[in-house]
């Protein structure tokens, strides 16, 4: 499990209030000002990129992990309030909206 491998998580509690902080924490170089609902689908999925979901027009991003045979393994922020997470997501869910990886 992902999660095991970072740092205690007790030190980084505020990190995982918001999924753009914590997806910044995880390496994805989210320009500084950008909200959740300010990153616009760019790309095919990716693994380090970002899948982004609209949840009743509450915008949120998590980072791919890996890939499966009907789906993506991520890791988000703040999805469970103030927490890091891992999941399964379906190449079905109707909250996913599209995918972002940083251009040049």
């Amino acid at each position: 499990m992902l999660v095991s491998l970072l740092l205690p998580l007790t030190t980084h509690a505020n990190i995982f209030d918001s999924c753009i902080t914590t997806a910044r924490w995880l390496g994805v170089p989210i320009p500084r000002g950008t909200n959740a609902k300010d990153i616009k689908p760019n790309s095919y999925p990716i693994k380090n990129g970002l899948i982004l979901f609209s949840y009743d027009n509450n915008d949120h991003v998590a980072k791919i992990v890996s890939f499966l045979t009907n789906g993506f393994w991520v890791i988000e922020g703040n999805k469970i309030a103030g927490k890091l997470t891992e999941r399964f997501v379906s190449f079905k869910d109707p909250f996913l909206k599209g995918f972002w990886y940083p251009t040049q």
